[in-house]
């Protein structure tokens, strides 16, 4: 099911959809928010992250609207982590390569660096392709690095 088709069978205009993934990410931000203020054993953590995104994003795909959405959540303990992933997209033109969902579970260790980290991962993941029906599956092996800056408006 595409972007356009899952819109149609719920009877919902592009926007509306929008809005509503933004609101469930706004509220699973306000779950996280309560449940990091609980007290848990201070080397024992839960790293987890939900990002999406919608929108024509992509120029050489005219008029094509795109929707991706991310989730991982883990249980680490000193930078080593176990964790699950799953992922989720779909498109308005239904094609293949933009039309899927992922899941995966693995380990990596995290390295803090200045304004960022530094991660390696292995893992086990699956791909279905819901145009095509195609999947596939089998290890995945990365090194990962984020750099951020100006996270934040400045204060005044």
């Amino acid at each position: 099911m595409n972007f356009a088709d899952y819109c149609r069978a719920y009877g919902l205009d592009y926007a509306t959809a929008i809005r509503r993934a933004l609101l469930l990410t706004v509220l699973l931000g306000f779950a996280n928010t309560a449940s990091a203020q609980l007290s848990i054993p201070e080397q024992l953590y839960y790293p987890g992250s939900l990002w999406s995104s919608t929108g024509k994003t992509r120029p050489v795909e005219k008029g094509n609207v795109i929707h991706n959405t991310h989730l991982e959540q883990g249980i680490a303990w000193r930078g080593l982590e176990g964790f699950v992933d799953g992922t989720f997209q779909s498109d308005s033109q239904g094609l293949d390569w933009n039309n899927s969902q992922a899941a995966g579970a693995g380990a990596r260790f995290t390295l803090a660096v200045p304004k960022g980290f530094i991660r390696g991962m292995v893992g086990y993941g699956k791909e279905y392709r819901r145009i095509s029906g195609s999947s596939a599956a089998g290890a995945r092996l990365a090194l990962e690095l984020w750099i951020g800056w100006a996270q934040s408006p400045p204060s005044r």
